[in-house]
């Protein structure tokens, strides 16, 4: 039995970010790039046009910003996959982004393997979560988040990942593989 084609669009206001995003998706025979876009309000436009499985956006696009956009396209198409790729990393960002959708969390500092292991995770409809250093949410703040109060994010599917430095500048290894609880996504 052979895996459906996932239609992927890219969101970037970067040229050579959805060029590279674009290179890399199509490495793998089972996602096929249905369209980009550099701007929210053009990303909404492809999203309808195209109906993609899984959208790839930045946080930082212009005309309708990633979380606007998060919250347009989960009203306009419900059923598809976000996954943001994005350099902000601040709580309150990822917050947001929870709030209103977004399934897949991945950093542009981290390795492509996260990036390709966020969709391989959205094209079966679970969540993942590249980073952990920056994200200091109690449990309580993350269960106030409206995807995973409501299941969507489930301990056993959230993963973690990314040898990065966290504010106090030490390294934490690559726990890619290992499940981890919400509450602990970050810490």
């Amino acid at each position: 039995m052979t895996s459906p084609i996932r239609r992927i669009i890219i969101v970037d206001d970067h040229d050579a970010i959805r060029r590279g995003v674009r290179q890399l998706v199509e490495t793998k025979p089972y996602y096929q790039v249905a369209g980009e876009a550099k701007d929210g309000r053009s990303a909404l436009e492809l999203a309808k046009q195209t109906r993609p499985d899984i959208a790839i956006i930045d946080y930082s696009v212009p005309e309708l910003n990633g979380l606007d956009l998060s919250h347009a396209l989960r009203r306009e198409l419900p059923r598809i996959e976000i996954l943001l790729y994005t350099m902000h990393d601040r709580e309150e960002i990822v917050m947001e982004v929870l709030r209103a959708g977004v399934r897949g969390f991945v950093l542009k500092s981290d390795t492509e393997e996260h990036l390709l292991a966020a969709l391989d995770a959205l094209s079966i409809h679970r969540p993942y979560c590249s980073y952990r250093s920056s994200l200091k949410a109690s449990p309580m703040s993350l269960r106030a988040a409206s995807p995973i109060a409501s299941g969507r994010l489930s301990s056993k599917w959230l993963r973690a990942g990314s040898t990065r430095k966290s504010r106090r500048g030490s390294t934490s290894a690559s726990r890619r593989s290992k499940p981890i609880a919400p509450a602990r996504c970050g810490s």
